[in-house]
């Protein structure tokens, strides 16, 4: 037995289908944009400066650099960031939750002490402090967003490990003579793990947005474009140069949005009760 996640009903419900259409469209922009623009994001000309809608796209920077070129890199960094890390995070969300609620006792109240002292500390200034020390970098950067935010789905496995292993098919798979561990890897997770698909999701925004917010300050790598480096570099230029703040900053905005909307679509119809 194993619970199986219906799309056709997420996809009916209009805030779903548009959400799941447009994080289709950010992927398939991230994966071909660059390559079908061309161009190198970080070229220098003597075109400082060009207002958007012009002979320059979206316009140019203080560096003459193609603001349209980079933030198609940089819709490509903030989508591998937060696919990468949310995946990171809910695998070993879900790890620690199946374990800590199959097995209980003293695992469980272990894992949850844990869980609950990475909840209670404010995850954005830990982030920096974290990268501030071991040094900036998109692996770590990637790490660090992981080992913040897999409480949550730690706890949210946990509680439907609780529910599923009390199910009359658990019972049966006992009687059969298999092994606890057996149980719990194809017959209790598999019937658990849909609402943490939701959790998932809402990590993705939350990762692209702590991400933002680290190269914002300067703590992501300096090789790489993205799009809270264009917004250090764009402030300075707020009031004679807006489309160096307002292209990067409404990219985060609306990339967060789609997947909160999509992720709680998904909450609704995969955990109606926690809804």
């Amino acid at each position: 037995m194993v619970a199986r996640v219906d799309w056709r009903i997420i996809l009916r419900q209009p805030a779903g289908a548009i959400s799941a259409a447009v994080i289709l469209v950010f992927l398939a922009v991230a994966a071909f944009g660059p390559l079908l623009v061309g161009g190198n994001p970080d070229h220098i000309s003597e075109n400082i400066l060009q207002a958007p809608f012009g002979a320059f796209g979206l316009g140019t920077d203080e560096l003459g650099r193609n603001v349209g070129l980079e933030l198609f890199y940089g819709l490509r960094i903030s989508l591998l960031v937060g696919l990468l890390a949310a995946a990171s995070a809910t695998l070993l969300g879900a790890a620690v939750g199946s374990i800590a609620g199959y097995f209980g006792r003293g695992i469980d109240s272990l894992a949850m002490r844990i869980s609950e002292s990475f909840q209670v500390l404010p995850t954005f200034i830990l982030a920096a402090l974290i990268v501030a020390l071991i040094g900036a970098g998109l692996d770590r950067v990637i790490a660090v967003i992981a080992l913040l935010a897999w409480p949550q789905t730690a706890r949210l496995m946990r509680a439907q490990v609780l529910r599923v292993k009390q199910a009359e098919f658990v019972d049966a798979a006992r009687c059969l003579g298999i092994s606890e561990w057996a149980i719990m890897l194809r017959e209790v997770i598999p019937n658990a793990f849909a609402p943490v698909l939701a959790t998932a999701t809402l990590t993705i925004g939350d990762a692209i947005l702590i991400e933002a917010g680290l190269s914002y300050l300067g703590l992501s790598d300096p090789s790489v474009v993205t799009w809270g480096r264009m917004l250090n570099s764009g402030q300075r230029f707020l009031f004679e140069a807006w489309w160096l703040s307002i292209f990067p900053g409404f990219a985060i905005f609306a990339t967060v949005l789609v997947f909160n909307v999509f992720g709680d679509v998904l909450n609704k119809v995969l955990n109606p009760r926690g809804a």
